[in-house]
């Protein structure tokens, strides 16, 4: 589809199913379940006979919930790919008798039904009413944006609790607490409890009572003892042993909390850490190693899955990794360890990852021994993942692999590594890599495109022939047809330009982007430019060169 009115409907009501990202197509389909509870708790609080008198307030906003869906009803009905099957779906099917019914239940006061005795309208009011509980069901159709906000909020949760150490701290004021309470009933039932002079002495103010005690105990923990001794020797020990350990706890506690300030200011603009649970992480990207192309690799991956699935990068220096873009990294986790350990792959999830991906050990200097370490990386990251049956019966990864390898391995390691694709190269690597991981059978296209063999034509490149010089774009594709001692075709032609003092070389082709011949080169070739030629060998191109030359 083009972008049409269709086209931008679909994208709004089912951004779930589209690969580019829509921020407002979500929040579009929660605001919509939100309506469809809120309605549905406003039919429960209608029947309430207290409120009887605002029944004129639920009917309106009864009419405007009707009104509303029944125009995401033709909405989705107008931008469905197939409306037939649309029609045909048990949720559609509800959707309708839903609407149709809050409708004709509000049309009822101004239809003529006099014909119709007062124990049939009574019957047909209950049915409709009883039609009108089915809007809860309508969620189902958003079990899916549903499942994946509560996939988000539970990794966020974890992170945060993760993040901020709020089970530690959670533990320590609860053990001060305990601490609190039951010093103080130790301290009452010492001081006061079984003493006779308690009533006239001075300590029956701070331990006369439970309430008393527990907040003259919380001012000793907090400030010290004061003027809140106990008198007996049995109630200064106990004080001696509550003092003890509430410094010690009140220490712990002010300690994790300025270490999680630290810690939090220290880790700004850093990637966030894995938090233990992981066990809600699933469908994620992960990525073994980090290097240079780190960066670009997960904009790609970022902009193929249009920023909806998590990445987790495992590798031994995971705490210092930077953050470029807040927004793209947004759902990047970071896991410190070697990306070899199969424990390490444990704790990211490999098991449950959608793909990996295995960069090279910037570490390393050999380039060999970095294609053994990426090897063996793989083979580890496949083996931790485990293994599903094909129905031929054969055993297979449960997703795939994209290595970043410096030199093709060799048939064995192909054999070995099913489903995995090799990526040599710098730049265009962090390009492949994203498409490889998008759509793992690209490497079948790529390969066969980058396959050079005597039987297909390549392209190459060659000087200007001394005949050509001056000549525009169109005239030297038609000295090239015109000369049929070898099959050669020219396609586009390199000149190079002075940008900010330094030359860079620009390349036009002679096709636009659908294919079209155009005159794409501005100025007429000169002798400094190269042309460049489809023929089947470079010594066919430069044959051809030469013979231009020679007839010049």
């Amino acid at each position: 589809m083009h972008n049409t009115l269709r086209e931008k409907l679909y994208r709004l009501l089912l951004p779930i199913n589209v690969q580019t990202r829509n921020s407002a197509g979500y929040w579009l389909n929660f605001g919509l379940i939100g309506l469809i509870v809120a309605s549905s708790l406003a039919i429960l609080l209608e029947f309430r006979l207290d409120i009887a008198a605002d029944a004129t307030v639920f009917q309106c906003i009864d009419i405007a919930v009707a009104l509303v869906f029944l125009l995401e009803y033709l909405a989705r009905l107008y931008a469905a790919r197939n409306r037939r099957a649309f029609v045909t779906e048990w949720i559609s099917i509800l959707d309708l008798v839903v609407v149709i019914s809050s409708l004709t239940l509000i049309a009822m006061p101004f239809l003529q039904l006099e014909a119709w005795d007062g124990l049939r309208l009574i019957r047909l009011q209950r049915i409709l009413s009883i039609f009108r509980f089915f809007r809860i069901l309508r969620l189902f159709r958003y079990k899916e944006i549903m499942h994946l906000a509560w996939v988000r909020v539970r990794i966020y949760w974890a992170s945060l609790l993760y993040t901020f150490r709020i089970p530690q701290l959670l533990g320590l004021f609860v053990a001060f607490g305990v601490v609190s309470f039951a010093g103080a009933w130790l301290l009452y039932w010492t001081e006061c409890a079984n003493s006779a002079v308690c009533q006239d002495a001075p300590v029956f103010d701070h331990f006369g009572d439970l309430g008393n005690a527990y907040w003259s105990t919380l001012i000793m923990l907090i400030s010290g003892i004061e003027d809140k001794e106990p008198l007996s020797i049995v109630g200064r020990i106990e004080a001696v042993v509550i003092l003890l350990i509430g410094m010690i706890l009140i220490g712990q506690l002010t300690a994790q909390i300025v270490s999680t300030v630290l810690v939090r200011f220290e880790r700004v603009g850093r990637i966030r850490m894995l938090p233990p649970s992981t066990r809600v992480f699933k469908d994620h990207i992960l990525i073994l190693g980090a290097n240079e192309h780190l960066d670009n690799i997960i904009r790609q991956v970022w902009t193929a899955f249009a920023g909806r699935r998590y990445i987790v990068v495992v590798d031994p220096n995971a705490p210092n990794l930077n953050i470029t873009d807040p927004k793209v990294y947004a759902l990047v986790f970071a896991l410190e360890g070697h990306p070899s350990d199969p424990l390490v792959l444990e704790r990211a999830g490999i098991s449950r990852a959608h793909r990996a991906i295995v960069l090279s050990d910037p570490t390393i200097e050999e380039p060999e021994q970095q294609d053994s370490r990426s090897l063996m990386i793989a083979v580890t990251a496949q083996l931790a993942g485990g293994f599903d049956a094909t129905v031929d019966g054969s055993q297979e990864p449960p997703f795939y692999t994209s290595v970043q390898m410096n030199q093709m391995p060799g048939h064995v390691a192909k054999h070995v590594l099913s489903r995995t694709n090799f990526i040599c190269g710098t730049h265009i690597a962090e390009q492949l890599i994203g498409q490889f991981v998008l759509n793992p059978q690209a490497s079948d296209i790529y390969h066969h495109l980058t396959q050079i063999t005597d039987e297909t034509n390549e392209i190459y490149l060659i000087d200007v022939p001394q005949d050509l010089v001056g000549k525009s774009f169109q005239e030297a594709q038609l000295a090239f047809l015109h000369c049929d001692a070898n099959d050669i075709t020219l396609i586009g032609v390199v000149h190079t330009n002075e940008v900010d003092g330094a030359l860079q070389p620009f390349i036009h082709l002679g096709t636009d982007a659908n294919g079209t011949d155009t005159d794409a080169v501005p100025r007429p070739l000169r002798r400094e430019d190269q042309l460049l030629v489809i023929a089947y060998s470079e010594a066919t191109a430069h044959l051809e060169s030469r013979h231009h030359g020679e007839r010049q």
